[in-house]
């Protein structure tokens, strides 16, 4: 097998802190950031926006 072939990961968080935890991680040790897409099912905003129409 060769090396040099593209590997691909993936990683599901259950909060968006320990997802930032993960991607600082990866950007302390230097990880090209360029090469990362996160994806989220909401916002901190629309978390926040959400509360706010609930408690009216």
């Amino acid at each position: 097998m060769a090396f040099n072939q593209l590997k691909h990961a993936l990683g599901i968080f259950p909060s968006r802190q320990s997802a930032l935890r993960a991607l600082n991680e990866l950007r302390d040790a230097d990880f090209p950031m360029h090469k990362i897409t996160a994806i989220a099912k909401e916002s901190e905003h629309d978390e926040q926006r959400e509360r706010y129409r609930h408690n009216k």
